[in-house]
C-alpha cells in the first residue's frame, strides 16, 4: 500500500510520485532539497531564513555576547586597580567633552586588553576601529587610517611592539600634535604637506612592553598593567558563563513530591482539643 501524498501537485510519472512521498519522511533530506521538488511543508517566513549562513541576529545573540565580552566597565570582572584608574580618566574626559588621553594596555595574553579597548569606546559613546602592528606594512596604510579618523574616535592597535620603526615615527606627531607629515613627490621636487587630524584616542596593547621605545611610551598618558586573575574572580566569571534559567531549590522540589496535608484551622475541634491537652499538662 503506497504512502499518502502530502503535496497537492503530484509528479508526472508514478515512480517520481512514489519517490517523492517517501522523501518527506526521510530525516536526511534538508529543506533545500524539499524546496526543489516542491514538497516543503512550510514556506520560510523571510528570504533571510533560506540562507544557511545569515547575518541576521537571533534572540539569544545578545545574551551570549554579554556573557563572553562585556560592553561596560561595571560588567568587567577583575582588574580592580586598572578599572579604578580608567574610570577616573573616563569621567574626566566626558565632563570636559574632549578625547581621552592615549592609553597603553600591557600584560600577559588573555587578560582582556581588547575587551577593555572596546569598553573605552562604549563608555565614551564613540566609534571604534581596530588594527594590529603586523598588519601595517606600508606607510600609506598608517596615513589612510589616521586621516579617516573622526573626532574623539578610538583607534586600537594590538601588538604595537611589532610595529615597524618607520610607522612608529609617523605616530609621534599624530599622537602629540594631531597632525601628519606627508611627503609629496620624489627627488628635488619633493615637498612636505602637513595634514590636520581630529583629536582621537589611541589605545595600544602589547604583551612585551620592554620592546617599546622610550619616545613612544612617553606619548601615552595612561599606562594600565593587567594582572593575573585570582581564584575568586575566575570562579565568578565561570559562574556567570554557566548561569542559566533559575531552577527551584532541591529541597523545594522534594517538598512538591510529598503529599500535601492540610493544616488544622484554629477554630476546628482538632486544634482546640490539642490546645486543651497541652494546657492540662
Amino acid at each position: 500500500m503506497l504512502p499518502r501524498m502530502v503535496s497537492k501537485e503530484c509528479p508526472e510519472s508514478f515512480f517520481d510520485c512514489f519517490k517523492a512521498s517517501f522523501a518527506l519522511s526521510s530525516p536526511e533530506m534538508d529543506f533545500e532539497q524539499k524546496r526543489k521538488i516542491g514538497l516543503s511543508g512550510t514556506a520560510p517566513k523571510t528570504p533571510e531564513a533560506e540562507r544557511l549562513v545569515s547575518a541576521g541576529r537571533v534572540d539569544d545573540d545578545d545574551v551570549v555576547e554579554l556573557k563572553l565580552r562585556p560592553k561596560r566597565l561595571a560588567e568587567f570582572i577583575g582588574q580592580t586597580k586598572a578599572k579604578e584608574q580608567l574610570s577616573i580618566a573616563l569621567e574626566a574626559a566626558k565632563s570636559r567633552g574632549e578625547a581621552l588621553d592615549h592609553v597603553l594596555l600591557f600584560g600577559p595574553p588573555g587578560l582582556g586588553k581588547t575587551t577593555l579597548a572596546t569598553i573605552i569606546a562604549n563608555e565614551l559613546d564613540v566609534a571604534f576601529q581596530q588594527t594590529s602592528g603586523p598588519a601595517l606594512q606600508v606607510q600609506g596604510d598608517m596615513a589612510a587610517i589616521l586621516t579617516n579618523l573622526k573626532a574623539r574616535q578610538v583607534l586600537f592597535l594590538d601588538e604595537i611592539h611589532r610595529l615597524q620603526p618607520v610607522m612608529e615615527e609617523k605616530l609621534y606627531t599624530a599622537l602629540e600634535d594631531y597632525q601628519l607629515d606627508i611627503m609629496i613627490g620624489t627627488g628635488p621636487s619633493a615637498r612636505t604637506h602637513v595634514m590636520r587630524i581630529d583629536p582621537f584616542t589611541f589605545v595600544a596593547a602589547t604583551t612585551r612592553p620592554g620592546l617599546l621605545s622610550s619616545p613612544l611610551r612617553s606619548r601615552f598618558g595612561i599606562l594600565l598593567r593587567l594582572e593575573f586573575y585570582t581564584d575568586d574572580e575566575t570562579s565568578l566569571g565561570s559562574r556567570a558563563l554557566r548561569r542559566g534559567p533559575r531552577r527551584p531549590h532541591r529541597s523545594r522540589r522534594r517538598r512538591r513530591n510529598r503529599p500535601c496535608v492540610p493544616a488544622a484551622h484554629p477554630a476546628s475541634p482538632t486544634a482546640s482539643s490539642a490546645a486543651s491537652v497541652i494546657l492540662r499538662k
